[in-house]
């Protein structure tokens, strides 16, 4: 099935509830492991690009279904993909490289602790510091996996402190004062800004290295959802 089709079916799935989103489920994964099978075995293609997002729909979908032995090789496979055919740098590899995390925490907990802070460093800084535009939302996803309590980044004595620097960063470019990089994505919504400030506060207040400044972030956070909820946004 073309891309364009799996992605459909992936996001008809996800959408669903109950008894039927189990069956959207079923039927979507039927159809990308389908499509994974005619990239790789019949075609040939096993370092194709699509084949590396058709496996990234599978980990998603096999994530969805806690089928999770599943999800971490489909992502360890998307992942070699992604560095070879879109870029040791690119968005792929960063998702990849943040979504395997999610998989590590259902799977391992213990091996979860001991990989993450790699991963979610790794990922972090090709979201902040590799890309023209920021994608907020996907920066925040990672914010909220450092502030998981079975990751232990809040309570382990500098856990944080190579996150740090890229907190602060992506503060300044949100304010205009990085040259070349900027915060208008096609996806921007306001509530991003305000979660970014929301938990990179807490994260900077967790790292005991700047006090001053995550009070600020965490009170300019409140200040949008204050905003947000006068323009009847909630």
């Amino acid at each position: 099935p073309p891309h364009a089709e799996i992605s459909a079916a992936l996001t008809t799935a996800m959408a669903g509830g109950g008894k039927r989103r189990r069956q959207l489920l079923r039927d979507a994964k039927r159809m990308i492991v389908d499509a994974v099978e005619i990239y790789r075995d019949k075609m040939g293609y096993v370092t194709h690009s699509m084949l590396g997002k058709a496996l990234g729909s599978l980990a998603k979908i096999c994530y969805a279904r806690a089928e999770y032995n599943e999800a971490e090789e489909a992502w360890t496979e998307a992942l070699n993909i992604y560095r070879i055919r879109m870029g040791k740098d690119s968005l792929y590899v960063a998702g990849a490289l943040k979504e395997l995390v999610k998989v590590l925490l259902r799977l391992d907990a213990e091996r979860a602790r001991k990989d993450a802070p790699g991963l979610l460093q790794k990922a972090l800084y090709k979201y902040v510091r590799k890309q023209d535009v920021l994608d907020l939302k996907e920066i925040n996803e990672i914010l909220v996996l450092l502030l998981e309590d079975e990751l232990g980044f809040k309570t382990t004595k500098g856990a944080l402190d190579l996150f740090i620097p890229l907190l602060y960063h992506v503060d300044k470019v949100l304010r205009g004062e990085i040259e070349g990089q900027s915060s208008e994505h096609p996806n921007i919504d306001i509530r991003f800004v305000a979660e970014y400030y929301q938990h990179s506060g807490e994260l900077l207040w967790h790292s005991k290295q700047d006090a001053q400044t995550a009070r600020k972030w965490v009170e300019k956070s409140v200040g949008i959802w204050g905003e947000v909820a006068n323009m009847g946004g909630e």
